[in-house]
């Protein structure tokens, strides 16, 4: 039972993060793997975006606004540079 347990929290520990990002003019929208969770945050809030090292050469996006913090789930390093420089560039845009 025990053993369960730990692997079930191993499993949804493996899931954080969000999945999917939409950026438009006005706002960032996240939306996690489960259908219907999604986080819409100002585009005038946010501070920074960059990409940070996780676990195991894996590397996160972090959306950063001036009291939260927002984490993709992991990829590579390349596909979270990518990620942070093209939100950067839409976010300058505004």
């Amino acid at each position: 039972m025990l053993f369960g347990g730990l692997l079930a929290v191993l499993y949804l520990s493996s899931l954080s993060g969000f999945y999917t990002l939409e950026v438009t003019r006005d706002r960032l929208v996240t939306r996690l793997l489960i259908p219907g969770l999604s986080t819409t945050i100002p585009s005038a809030a946010v501070t920074s975006v960059t990409a940070q090292p996780s676990f195991r050469g894996r590397w996160f996006l972090v959306i950063r606004t001036a009291d939260q913090r927002f984490y993709s789930a992991n990829a590579s390093r390349q596909e979270a540079t990518a990620a942070a420089e093209q939100v950067q560039q839409r976010l300058s845009q505004r």
